[in-house]
């Protein structure tokens, strides 16, 4: 760990999420998270207690976690897409949470339950806001690249355990590299043929540049 990262001064191994997180300014989650329609799934989630954190703290997840519903509702909720979580609330109705292990849709069950606002939860770029990214905003992501020709353009911005477009895109155009939670990247090397795929599967378009 320490030749991987060595720009800590200190990397420490606790016995609990308690001591994990107690007096940390950042707080970062990357859980690998049962699903299911059982919404005490939930309770296997790693716990963080209002008494264990600081009163303002920052924290970071693209994925699982269990909060006393007050934390959550007197916070300040951000999302990369919005449209996402009002999507997966569409397809997998009240309590979606426990179904989907992914903290936007735990903020889209607080609305549901009337605890937070549909204004409360605010987008962190407005043009994914919209749903999609718009070319201004593509350089942004490693999967942008120039080429004169019909390729996939990856609109991803979730580090989450996903590699459905790999798998969906038998022609190779699409890498997730050896880390399934790394963003996708469009590879230089393979040709796409529009074949549509993606499109048709639900997960990204393709785009003619």
């Amino acid at each position: 760990m320490k030749k991987e990262y060595p720009q800590f001064d200190e990397i420490k191994v606790c016995e609990s999420e308690e001591e994990a997180v107690r007096g940390a300014d950042i707080i970062s989650f990357t859980t690998v998270a049962q699903c299911g329609d059982d919404p005490e799934i939930v309770d296997t989630y790693p716990y963080v207690a209002k008494e264990g954190v600081k009163p303002v703290f920052f924290i970071s997840m693209p994925s699982a976690a269990k909060f006393d519903d007050e934390m959550i509702v007197n916070a300040k909720c951000v999302v990369d897409n919005k449209m996402l979580y009002e999507a997966w609330e569409e397809e997998y109705p009240y309590p979606t949470y426990p179904k989907i292990a992914v903290i936007g849709s735990k903020f889209t069950n607080l609305i549901y339950e009337g605890k937070k606002k549909e204004e409360d939860i605010l987008v962190s770029t407005n043009l994914l806001g919209h749903g999609f990214v718009v070319d201004e905003e593509i350089t942004r992501f490693p999967g942008f690249v120039h080429k004169a020709a019909v390729h996939p353009v990856i609109e991803c911005s979730q580090n989450i355990p996903c590699n459905s477009c790999h798998s969906a895109y038998h022609k190779g155009c699409i890498s997730i590299r050896e880390n399934m939670t790394s963003l996708p990247i469009s590879v230089k090397e393979s040709t796409c043929i529009n074949c549509g795929m993606l499109s048709r599967s639900g997960y990204l378009p393709g785009r003619r540049t």
